[in-house]
């Protein structure tokens, strides 16, 4: 009866849809719940707005299996590249809205430290980015992958130019991430489509224009280097981008503190998981990266007292890489022992 009389003041139509599934640590590649999204918005109807939830948590078999609960319990996984690369697929979907779930694995008795920080510095790119989302529409039908580098690339096209999604998806991300950097990464297009645009990367703690080739028919930008994802601007419109400098001006003191903030809850739970596999694992190469990237640490620091806020967000995102390849390197050999 309750539910009778509550289900009289819910309206009669639907504006905003939601689905979601949990797409780590599965045996399918990360590329599979990008196209699990953009098939449920076919589904629904490409025009709604539709939104998901996010995994920040472990699924309830693994705390099963490794820590022999039957809910959800602290954990050292995902880490903070998970809920990046999971975030840039949902927007390469054409996904207009966000959720984080669950609240729990943020918090630092949770070993959330890394993720926590990892979120503040994706809502500053999204908040320098979510007007082209909100406005334009991904064009999905010409969405394609850059091989060898296996780079998913999506368009986002609105009024004033084109936004270029970038995500490595490399193999078994879905697990841990490598030291997902792409050198020299060509972005081909035909000269009608460009018409006079110049090219941009929004990256942080930079924007920086790319360098182009021309031949007879198309234009080709060349972005140095990427980490894990990228976001390139199309426009020609000066003011534009200005109003993108300033953004990223204001923002950068923060995102470089999250960057700190992110190195040091990586470090901590890589510390911990060493500790707990020295028994199964030759470990002659972790105290090497450990105290790189404490050095890197202590000088990203350093640096941001001192106001150099580009400097230290990347001495702090260079530390982070440094434990992620130790990661993929050593925790594999447990990957494929999970029987997914």
């Amino acid at each position: 009866d309750s539910y009778s009389n509550c289900s009289k003041e819910y309206a009669r139509f639907v504006e905003m849809y939601c689905s979601y599934t949990y797409p780590l640590l599965k045996s399918s590649s990360l590329s599979k719940y990008r196209e699990y999204l953009i098939n449920i918005r076919q589904m629904i109807g490409m025009e709604k707005f539709f939104w998901t939830w996010i995994q920040a948590h472990t699924q309830i078999w693994y705390s099963k299996k490794f820590f022999d609960k039957t809910h959800h319990c602290p954990s050292w996984f995902p880490d903070a590249e998970h809920l990046r690369l999971l975030t840039y697929e949902a927007i390469s979907a054409g996904v207009r809205g966000i959720l984080y779930y669950n609240n729990r694995f943020f918090k630092e008795s949770w070993h959330g430290k890394d993720r926590y920080a990892e979120l503040g510095i994706l809502g500053a790119e999204l908040e320098m980015i979510g007007p082209f989302l909100a406005e334009g529409e991904v064009d999905i039908k010409n969405m394609h992958t850059l091989m060898p580098e296996n780079v998913a690339v999506s368009i986002v096209n609105f009024s004033k130019g084109k936004l270029i999604i970038l995500v490595k998806e490399g193999k078994e991300y879905q697990y841990q991430p490598d030291m997902a950097i792409v050198k020299d990464l060509s972005l081909s297009f035909s000269k009608n489509e460009v018409q006079g645009k110049r090219a941009y990367s929004l990256d942080f703690p930079n924007i920086i224009e790319l360098k182009k080739r021309k031949s007879k028919d198309t234009v080709v930008f060349i972005l140095p280097s990427m980490e894990i994802t990228s976001v390139i601007l199309l426009t020609k419109d000066n003011e534009l981008l200005d109003q993108i400098k300033v953004k990223m001006a204001r923002l950068l003191p923060d995102v470089s503190k999250f960057a700190i903030e992110v190195l040091e809850g990586k470090k901590e739970k890589v510390e911990w998981v060493e500790k707990s596999l020295k028994h199964i694992l030759q470990s002659e190469d972790m105290d090497t990266a450990l105290k790189r990237a404490n050095n890197l640490l202590l000088r990203a620091k350093s640096a941001f007292q001192k106001g150099n806020y580009g400097s230290a967000y990347l001495m702090a995102r260079t530390g982070q890489r440094i434990l992620r390849v130790l990661q993929h390197k050593r925790w594999s050999k447990a990957w494929h022992d999970l029987n997914i």
